[in-house]
């Protein structure tokens, strides 16, 4: 049986976006990283029955030349680690971003705006690339996922087959901090890879003549409807809830928890079990007595460590549906899943104001909010029209725990899934054999 392929592709990069000039740190993520993802490896292979790939992209560009000296200075410095990655198979691939050091502002800026200066960044890259490893770059990605045609047609005469910079649905983007140019509305790229159009790279194109393959990441819409969609089933899930709460009633005592907010973006909170210190509970959210989904308090924060909340890995964080904004009263109840004990500050009154914001799409990005992340990768296992997975992380999110306990949690998901044993972990090569 074929498997679904998936390709996890690690952006290795400075702890920092912004770093300063003459400060020469080591890059502690990417250090950690790899031992992550090596212990993550007979794990998956575990369940999965099959070889297991990651795709790792070093950053290369003009950005790390001014700050390290020189543009592969990660190759240079970690060559135990580099070894390590080859021996396992993994993609070794190239990721740029079009920072330009101002020196009169003293800041960072990603120029988009002047072309010659991004061609720059990308033959910098390649050049260095193909010095560090001695082979041809074949996979790329650029940062902030921004591409035009110009780029695209670029690192396909430097020898690119494969790349992995779109994010389907994205309209509009913009980069973190400051830049100059604009981003191109991909909100109708393709899910699944494709020849890129030379006309126009969001495009497939019909008789493709480049030996080039778009493999967008994974995205899906934000929105999401209750589980209980106010139906009949609705009432025979209150009636199984309400008969289990009468059961665990005694165990009452030993939960803490409160509701921190349930507004036009997020219903989120925490949930702790005294007798459980270090145990993630499960809890039911409500919209009146209406069951509207159920989420794992499991996303690590700083303030629950420190009030000695266990492992501090107490943390839930909902993406509010936009059904809820219909202009009626919502009145959002959290409790311990299976129990009666609500949480402190529950119920509270949904606010919606006008100006909330609410992102349309969503990539796969393992350090994002796990509870849409996993509710993506759910969607997208079952969708008849989807033929790879694509998710992305940053080598520097393994540094920071309330990330790190999303990629945790959202990896543990896929690892316990029902249709993990047909999910094949590859490089974009090895997917992609046979399709051409």
């Amino acid at each position: 049986m074929k498997k679904t392929p998936v390709v996890v592709c690690i952006d290795v990069e400075p702890d920092e976006r912004l770093i300063l000039p003459k400060h020469k740190k080591d890059w502690g993520g990417f250090e950690l990283s790899c031992e992550f993802f090596s212990e993550l490896r007979p794990r998956l292979e575990a369940v999965t029955g099959s070889p297991v790939r990651f795709c790792w992209f070093f950053r290369m560009d003009p950005q790390v030349e001014y700050v390290y000296g020189t543009a592969n200075w990660v190759v240079e410095r970690y060559p135990s680690l580099i070894n390590r990655i080859r021996d396992a198979g993994d993609g070794l691939g190239l990721h740029v971003h079009a920072w330009r050091w101002e020196g009169n502002s003293q800041r960072w800026i990603a120029d988009y705006c002047d072309q010659s200066w991004v061609d720059h960044c990308v033959r910098v890259g390649f050049e260095s690339f193909r010095k560090s490893f001695k082979q041809p770059c074949s996979y790329f990605r650029f940062g902030d996922h921004w591409m035009n045609n110009h780029t695209l047609d670029l690192i396909h005469k430097l020898g690119a087959r494969f790349d992995l910079t779109l994010e389907p649905g994205q309209k509009n983007g913009q980069a973190q901090d400051g830049y100059t140019g604009s981003f191109i509305d991909c909100t109708d790229v393709p899910r699944n890879p494709y020849r890129p159009s030379e006309v126009d790279f969001r495009k497939p194109d019909s008789a493709p003549r480049r030996d080039l393959w778009v493999v967008p990441l994974s995205s899906g819409a934000a929105d999401w409807s209750p589980a209980s969609s106010y139906s009949e089933r609705s009432k025979v899930m209150q009636q199984e809830t309400t008969a289990i709460d009468s059961d665990l009633n005694s165990l009452q005592p030993t939960y803490e928890g409160c509701l921190d907010r349930a507004d036009g973006r997020f219903i989120a909170g925490w949930a702790y079990d005294q007798t459980r210190p270090n145990q993630a509970l499960e809890v039911a959210i409500y919209d009146n007595d209406v069951l509207l989904t159920t989420a794992t308090a499991s996303i690590f924060r700083r303030d629950l460590l420190a009030a000695g909340k266990g492992n501090g890995k107490h943390c839930f964080n909902v993406v509010t549906p936009s059904c809820l904004k219909d202009g009626r009263h919502h009145r959002i109840k959290v409790k311990v899943a299976r129990t009666s004990f609500h949480l402190n500050n529950s119920p509270q009154d949904l606010a919606w104001g006008e100006t909330d914001y609410f992102a349309e799409h969503m990539t796969l990005n393992l350090s994002y909010d796990s509870w849409p992340m996993c509710r993506l990768i759910d969607a997208l296992l079952h969708s008849p029209t989807v033929h790879n997975l694509a998710l992305v992380v940053r080598s520097d999110v393994i540094t920071r725990a309330d990330q790190r306990s999303n990629m945790e949690q959202t990896l543990g998901h896929l690892l316990s899934h029902p249709e993990i044993r047909n999910l094949g972990f590859q490089t974009p090569i090895e997917m992609m054999n046979g399709r051409e």
